[in-house]
């Protein structure tokens, strides 16, 4: 009597790499529009307090603008065994291994997807076993298609995920609240930066008359 053989299990196929860009927030040319039209009365207005208010309308373009800018090179990859977070003000992306993730979900109103990952650390000087890994959390900026890319990367994240004790995957109630402390940090640095700007052009208004009259003076020596 013939007996079917079972069939050797191969090495699990790697997905491909894949990046998933960041939402545009719309054409560019718009900023632009608004832009020009504010310089062209900065011109055309005879008051330094009208140039300046016409500059100030420029103002928000001019942020919009650049971040939009800055947002065509953001989003998410997917490499073979980490995931690497673009961000438009970040000097360096973000490298997170598959096998630290701790846990995923969709993030705000904007399709943001959360995380939370281990970072581990070394032993002290000493001993032999290594720390506790600390525990971060992290969030990518909106995505043009935010299921496809948590799709992605949770079937990646299963794939790699070790049985390690120290890092077990993490509750989503505690993903999630450890991504609103992160979000109030966030927000309480920029409202005191918000807070703090009227006094730095108190002070580079000073700057400027001050550096204006010790030109006049030494000129009319």
């Amino acid at each position: 009597m013939h007996h079917d053989e079972p069939a050797e299990s191969g090495p699990v196929e790697q997905p491909p790499p894949a990046f998933y860009a960041c939402r545009s927030g719309g054409p560019l040319w718009q900023a632009g529009v608004v832009l020009a039209g504010a310089a062209a009365l900065a011109l055309l207005l005879p008051e330094a307090g009208l140039r300046l208010l016409a500059l100030l309308f420029a103002v928000p373009p001019l942020v919009w603008g650049s971040y939009e800018l800055l947002c065509r090179r953001a989003g998410l990859a997917l490499e073979a065994e980490a995931l690497v977070l673009r961000q438009p003000a970040a000097l360096r992306p973000l490298r997170i291994p598959y096998a630290h993730v701790a846990g995923l979900t969709p993030w705000t109103r904007a399709p943001r997807l959360g995380l939370a990952y281990y970072v581990p650390r070394p032993p002290l000087e000493g001993e032999d076993d290594p720390r506790p890994p600390r525990l971060r959390f992290a969030a990518t900026v909106p995505l043009a298609d935010l299921p496809a890319a948590l799709a992605d990367l949770r079937r990646r994240v299963e794939q790699a995920r070790p049985a390690d004790p120290r890092m077990p995957p993490l509750p989503d109630a505690t993903l999630r609240r450890g991504l609103r402390a992160r979000r109030f940090r966030r927000a309480s640095l920029l409202v005191a930066l918000f807070l703090s700007t009227p006094l730095l052009v108190v002070v580079a208004v000073r700057v400027a008359f001050a550096l204006r009259n010790a030109l006049h003076f030494f000129l009319l020596k």
